[in-house]
């Protein structure tokens, strides 16, 4: 470590440099007294009014902070202050292209600032013969057999070594003036977030933690504190638990699917975060190259592109349905299809006029009556014009006279993933139809790409659970061709309606190189799931709609077996699978046991009587499909129920009386199970988006990023050239970080100023 001053009378620099070496220290009076030559390091280091100059302080803050707790204030960071130059630099440039100062300010700008290495700079700053000097010196150390590392560790230190590291801060102070961030209070405010963040934990060159989880971990305590003191002023104080807006993270994914995070800035990116529409928010959805054609994914170049072909896609999906209408029924459906408005149902009822439902839950009356006999007539010529049913349908007269409804009163469309499903009379005659709209939207589960991967932590079996018509099958397609087509899995889809894969022999391209089989009835799905997996050996097997005992139980069946199961339920959340006693198996089921007396005043706040979970349960991920194309992951699905549990335990006031089902597990205050919410949004509606409702949370998509994959390691930018495999994303961080501060009133005084 050293110290520089300046003659600023000169224009020259006159420094005087002083090595502290506490290996040396060390040698000749032990590990006591290399702590305590650091230790007497402290009251300048700490002193708020001298100011310490440091090129990328990271590292430097973090040793010293772990080794002897030392707190660096003020600090200046030069390669932040290079980076603030360089986007001034952007805006002027804008400025005088006639773009508008602003776009230097935009979310590419902010991120296409990388971090600079000090050889780069001290070439920028005027310093060229020390950086090539320097270079000079780390050529030859690292070709020599032992290492850069190793000497260091030498004592005395070798040839060169001391000017080298005079050189790596004699100049600091030099290029802080010439970049004018001496007195750049935004320079000074974010250096100083920078160090808060790296002053806090342990930080090693080979770390990969991101500095996210810092800023999550302050901002969850934060709010823990405010809900503190509004106890402390006689009000009910809440849970700690994310704010109404949540901290937002962009997610994208690296070598082996493994996700990385950094924090997303909706203020710079031009439309406040706000969701995107499902056509285009699924438009480039982070894959690249051969992967996003492996996953089927449609990449736009912009995202006006991504809206037309949306609305293509939906003109395509709705025309085919109305072409099985009558024609003067067809006519007046046309003219009720605009943009933005994505069609999801029609209904047809027996001497009633005809609704058209959409996907934004509005709702259209035609004024029109048809008849059910007749359309019923019109599917039947359909069945014939496709083939569906070949040589059985001897010609046109015979089809308008058979039921082409299966016995689960359901039929599709060949070519379509469309589903026609009917209501019967008394005598089991067809009174009333609902056209559902069927749709593949390529990589629409790109986002889930962490959690299908075929890695150890991932492996596990997935459940989708939503209401009806919130698009569980439609993700289940995509997640079906993306483990097929781009992870290679050997993938059995179980189609009971034919609602997944098209209502014919051959399978719809939307579940890619996935094999398909065929249900003959509706009751027997538990009986073709364990065929499935008997008779052809499947590494993931697909099933919609897992709804009755006998399925839940070959699902149990299933998971023993080794094979991962992916299928769909229908519920709310994970609340509803745990209030329904057929589906409750699936995530394990609940008991009652009686504790004694010791054990309920220490763990169950007195009370005898404590839920438990009753086994694994059959999916270990399960994801809940929201309205406005938003997904809660919860990523332990045991762990969430035991949370559930113990919480509806310690808060017993609105418990049962004897069914222990009847629990309200709908408290938001006492129920804090570990999930994320994804989306897609920003102004393209292409970012994946992730918020995280507790810490917890967060370290475990903090494990999944280290563990399940190759995550980029921490790049330091002493060592580099400016941009070379650097992080982009770092300033965006750092700038959405000091605001929070700013908000918040700790720290990053110099943006609020």
């Amino acid at each position: 470590s050293s110290s520089s001053s300046s003659n600023s009378s000169s224009g020259h620099l006159q420094a005087m440099a002083y090595l502290v070496d506490p290996i040396a220290a060390a040698a000749s009076h032990g590990v006591a007294g290399s702590l305590d030559l650091l230790h007497s390091l402290k009251p300048m280091l700490q002193a708020p009014a001298t100011l310490k100059v440091l090129h990328d302080c990271r590292e430097d803050v973090a040793r010293l902070h772990q080794a002897c707790g030392v707190y660096i204030t003020p600090v200046l960071d030069t390669q932040i202050a290079y980076a603030l130059s360089k986007l001034s630099l952007l805006s002027l440039q804008n400025t005088a292209a006639g773009k508008g100062a602003s776009c230097g300010m935009s979310v590419d700008a902010v991120n296409s600032v990388r971090r600079i290495g000090l050889g780069r700079l001290m070439e920028l700053c005027g310093c060229a013969s020390a950086a090539r000097q320097k270079a000079v010196m780390c050529l030859s150390w690292q070709q020599d057999p032992l290492g850069s590392s190793k000497l260091w560790m030498q004592r005395p230190l070798g040839p060169g070594a001391v000017d080298y590291a005079v050189g790596d801060v004699a100049y600091l102070i030099h290029i802080a003036r010439y970049l004018n961030a001496l007195d750049c209070r935004v320079a000074l405010a974010l250096s100083q977030v920078q160090a808060d963040l790296h002053q806090h934990k342990p930080n090693t060159k080979n770390s990969s933690r991101p500095e996210w989880l810092s800023v999550l971990r302050d901002h969850l305590r934060h709010q823990q504190h405010a809900g503190e003191q509004k106890g402390a002023l006689g009000r009910a104080r809440p849970a700690p638990q994310l704010p109404r807006a949540p901290l937002e993270f962009e997610m994208q994914f690296g070598e082996n699917w493994a996700p990385e995070f950094s924090l997303f800035l909706p203020g710079l990116d031009g439309d406040g975060g706000q969701p995107g529409r499902k056509g285009s928010a699924t438009s480039g959805a982070s894959m690249t190259g051969s992967e996003a054609a492996g996953a089927g994914t449609a990449v736009g170049s912009n995202g006006s592109n991504s809206s037309r072909c949306e609305m293509e896609q939906i003109d395509e999906d709705a025309a085919s349905v109305l072409e099985l209408l009558p024609e003067e029924l067809r006519a007046l459906a046309m003219g009720r299809l605009t943009p933005g408005r994505q069609l999801m149902e029609v209904v047809v009822d027996e001497g009633r006029n005809v609704w058209l439902r959409f996907r934004d839950r509005s709702a259209d009356e035609l004024p029109i009556k048809v008849s059910v006999a007749g359309a019923v007539s019109l599917l039947s010529l359909a069945k014939q014009r496709y083939k569906l049913q070949g040589s059985k349908l001897a010609g046109p007269t015979l089809t308008q006279q058979c039921n082409p409804f299966g016995s689960d009163g359901r039929m599709g469309i060949p070519g379509t993933l469309h589903r026609i499903s009917g209501m019967k009379n008394k005598d089991g005659e067809v009174h009333a139809l609902t056209y559902r709209i069927g749709r593949h939207i390529p990589g629409v589960a790109s986002i889930f790409a962490d959690l299908l991967s075929p890695t150890d932590l991932t492996m596990g079996s997935i459940l989708l659970v939503g209401k009806p018509g919130v698009g569980k099958t439609t993700i289940l397609r995509d997640i079906t061709k993306i483990l097929a087509d781009t992870m290679h899995q050997a993938v059995i889809v179980v189609d009971t309606s034919n609602e997944i894969a098209g209502d014919a022999d051959s399978a719809h391209p939307c579940i890619g190189s996935a094999r398909r089989f065929m249900v003959p009835r509706r009751s027997l799905q538990h009986e073709v799931l364990v065929e499935a997996v008997q008779n052809h050996c499947p590494d993931v097997l697909v099933v919609d709609e897992i709804g009755t005992v006998k399925e839940v139980q070959a699902a149990k069946t299933i998971s023993q077996r080794g094979v991962r199961l992916i299928g769909t339920a229908h519920g709310h959340d994970i609340h509803s699978l745990m209030k329904n006693p057929e589906l409750l198996p699936l995530l394990g089921g609940i008991e009652s046991v009686t504790l004694g007396d010791e054990e309920a005043k220490r763990t169950n706040q007195g009370q005898k009587v404590k839920l438990v979970r009753k086994g694994p349960p059959v999916f270990d991920i399960l994801i809940e499909v929201l309205p406005d194309y938003r997904w809660v992951v919860h990523r332990d699905v045991a762990s969430s129920v035991d949370q559930l549990l113990a919480s509806q335990s310690n808060n017993p006031a609105g418990g049962p009386k004897d069914q222990h089902l009847s629990h309200d597990f709908r408290d938001p205050i006492s129920c804090q199970p570990n999930t994320e919410l994804r989306r897609y949004g920003g102004s393209n509606g292409q970012r994946m988006l992730v918020s995280f409702r507790t810490l917890q949370a967060a370290e475990n998509a903090l494990a999944a990023s280290t563990k399940g994959g190759t995550a980029a390691p921490v790049e330091w930018g002493g060592q580099h050239q400016e941009g070379a495999g650097l992080d982009g994303a770092w300033l965006s961080d750092l700038l959405q970080c000091a605001l929070l501060r700013a908000a918040s009133g700790n720290g990053g005084g110099g943006l609020r100023k």
